[in-house]
C-alpha cells in the first residue's frame, strides 16, 4: 500500500473516532450529529471549487432517482 493512501486511511479513522466521540460525550446528540454534518459540508464546500466537474455519463436518470428516499428519510427521521 502506498504511503499516502495509509496516511488516508489513518485520517479518515481518526475523523471518525472524533466525530463519534463528539457525538457519544453530547447531550444532545441530534444537534452534536448535525453540527458534525454542517462541519462536513462545509468543509466539502471549500474543496469543491478545486475538483473537475463530473463526467457528463455520470448524470443518468439514475442519479435522479436517489433523492425522493433522501427526502422520505429526512422526514421520518424528524428533521
Amino acid at each position: 500500500m502506498d504511503g499516502h493512501v495509509l496516511l488516508l486511511v489513518l485520517a479518515a479513522a481518526l475523523l471518525h473516532a472524533t466525530w463519534n466521540s463528539i457525538v457519544k460525550g453530547g447531550s444532545n446528540k441530534l444537534f452534536e450529529s448535525s453540527m458534525n454534518a454542517l462541519g462536513g459540508g462545509l468543509g466539502a464546500l471549500l474543496i469543491l471549487p478545486f475538483l473537475p466537474a463530473p463526467a457528463p455519463e455520470s448524470w443518468s436518470a439514475g442519479s435522479f432517482l436517489l433523492f425522493p428516499p433522501d427526502i422520505l428519510h429526512l422526514h421520518l427521521a424528524g428533521l
